[in-house]
């Protein structure tokens, strides 16, 4: 019945606009020149708000269903409508007309379109298909959007950087030569390392356990 405003700041209702018989399915702000609202209702109308005097400046009827889709063209001059009746009506704003209006096969779902109204891709109620319109002679300016930037809260977090490691560079047997005498890094690694053979083991190993059953 009513369509409310409220203050992302304190999040404070700010204006209550009252105009429909029947519940708002849908509204649109324009780019440009936000004090332009436009909702749509089940009682089949639309209706203009200014939203800086919460007046309604035009009601605009032409539907015979109740509203399921309105949006607005960048400036705010051009609305367009759908509705279960299955017809799509683009609106002047300033007026408070219908410009132009196509009737389609199917109930009208959603509708996407240009800044300038120049193309409108509509959604149909159970169609695998989304016809795309054209307005010829559209009176609505091209606006070009800002690009979009999601606050700090809302970015998907970064990749993980790998955790420092105490050593500035892995060590390996690979990318170093060796000396034999010595055993270790010739390079600015001086880590010492000795290098046993698979036989050299089993060799202690046999002898440390010959010098157990000697003390037992």
């Amino acid at each position: 019945m009513s369509l409310k405003v409220w203050q992302l700041a304190g999040g404070k209702l700010s204006q209550v606009l009252v105009g429909h018989t029947d519940h708002v399915t849908c509204v649109a702000v324009a780019v440009l020149d936000k004090s332009i609202v436009v909702s749509g209702s089940r009682d089949a109308n639309l209706i203009v708000w200014d939203i800086n005097t919460g007046a309604d400046l035009h009601t605009l009827v032409g539907h015979l269903g109740y509203v399921t889709c309105v949006r607005l063209s960048g400036d705010g001059t051009l609305a367009v409508s759908g509705s279960e009746d299955k017809s799509l009506i683009v609106w002047d704003t300033k007026k408070g007309t219908p410009l132009s209006s196509i009737m389609l096969h199917v109930p009208v779902l959603g509708v996407e379109m240009s800044t300038d109204c120049s193309r409108m891709a509509v959604h149909l109620l159970e169609h695998k298909c989304m016809p795309i319109l054209c307005l010829h002679n559209t009176p609505a300016q091209y606006v070009k959007l800002p690009p979009y930037v999601a606050p700090r809260d809302l970015r998907p977090p970064g990749p993980k950087r790998p955790a420092k490691r105490l050593l500035k560079k892995e060590v390996s047997l690979d990318t170093y030569t060796w000396q034999r005498k010595y055993g270790h890094l010739t390079s600015g690694y001086h880590f010492y390392i000795f290098l046993i053979s698979f036989r050299d083991c089993h060799r202690c190993f046999k002898h440390i356990q010959s010098k157990n059953k000697n003390l037992v």
